[in-house]
């Protein structure tokens, strides 16, 4: 299953449309349908995330296929079978999600236990 497919799969899931999609993202269909025919990798990020958006999941489940699809309802972002997922939420610059492996997910439980460890940066 590749991008396209992913596309249509979750919209038949949602019984809407790619034109309909299009239209509500300001999309040009003519654009969508010819990438899809000619099966195009080369899709700006930006209309990878409009689409994400609009099908309530994330550019990595469309480009990657990763089932571990972030869902978004009422708004609200819940993490469905997000195993080894590392949310990261910045001051001012939002989120960001980084995927690990079982190995490095010990390795930085490890680095946080040792860091509570440590002298406040007042003693120094």
């Amino acid at each position: 299953m590749d991008y396209y497919d992913r596309i249509e799969f979750l919209l038949k899931k949602n019984n809407d449309t790619a034109k309909n999609m299009c239209r509500k993202i300001n999309l040009s269909y003519n654009t969508f349908s010819g990438q899809k025919k000619r099966k195009s990798k080369n899709v700006d990020m930006q209309t990878v995330q409009r689409i994400a958006n609009y099908l309530k999941t994330t550019a990595e489940y469309l480009i990657n296929g990763n089932d571990n699809l972030l869902s978004k309802t009422n708004s609200q972002e819940h993490l469905v079978n997000k195993k080894n997922t590392i949310v990261v939420f910045g001051r001012g610059e939002g989120k960001s999600e980084y995927q690990v492996t079982d190995e490095q997910l010990k390795a930085m439980k490890t680095l946080l236990e040792n860091m509570k460890n440590l002298p406040d940066e007042d003693n120094f």
